[in-house]
């Protein structure tokens, strides 16, 4: 009984959200599902059917942190739908970038070599490194432009601690997801499949059931000894 008791304490003590990962906002990504954010290189996901026109010689890409400490690692493919590491790992934009705070960070990539030139295919790597998930991937495919005014309305600081709402009118512009819709919807994410889920609020369930569960394991060991 002591200890099933201990064993209780212990996972009550665990933080309710236990999930917590990043997204790429600015291109817009592939997709998002936080089981399989750890799938390299992309996340799980496959190329996308459409590619959004992308400045490459400053070109923003922004990402929203959900960890306190990350290290980010930025590269690009040119292959038509990579699906492996080394078809990114050689192309470095940017590369071992410690974050600080939980928030958004844009950071401006000038894509140099003999490939970047106007109007070709592209996909965007960012690789997400943190103490607590490890390994994290997201894609954006895109289209390398020559057009400055694509960055109309967008601020890329390269700031290395987090920024709250930082463009969200471009996020939403591109199909992307801010922060702030984000956590209105509680973490709710559709896989590929096209199926939700909701991992806060059933991390948050569970840890409440478990408390009940507690209680209740207590009060019959004290009724327990009192018989005793």
């Amino acid at each position: 009984m002591q200890a099933s008791l201990i064993s209780l304490v212990a996972l009550a003590a665990l933080p309710a959200a236990v999930s917590a990962h990043f997204q790429l906002q600015l291109p817009k990504s592939r997709g998002f599902d936080e089981d399989i954010e750890n799938e390299a290189p992309c996340g799980g996901f496959n190329a996308s059917a459409t590619r959004a026109p992308w400045y490459y010689q400053k070109g923003p890409i922004q990402i929203n942190s959900e960890h306190d400490t990350a290290t980010v690692n930025i590269y690009v493919s040119y292959d038509s739908n990579p699906t492996t590491l080394t078809s990114f790992t050689s192309n470095a934009l940017k590369t071992d970038v410690k974050i600080t705070g939980e928030g958004e960070f844009c950071f401006n990539n000038n894509v140099a070599g003999t490939q970047a030139t106007n109007g070709v295919n592209a996909t965007l790597m960012v690789e997400y490194i943190s103490t607590v998930h490890g390994h994290l991937y997201q894609c954006s495919d895109v289209t390398f432009s020559s057009n400055q005014t694509l960055n109309e309305g967008i601020t890329c600081t390269d700031a290395l601690t987090a920024t709250k709402n930082l463009n969200d009118a471009a996020v939403q512009a591109a199909g992307g997801e801010t922060s702030n819709s984000s956590s209105s919807n509680t973490s709710n994410t559709t896989t590929s499949s096209g199926s939700t889920s909701s991992h806060h609020d059933g991390a948050i369930a569970f840890h409440s059931d478990l408390l009940v569960l507690l209680s209740v394991t207590v009060g019959a060991a004290c009724l327990g000894l009192a018989v005793l």
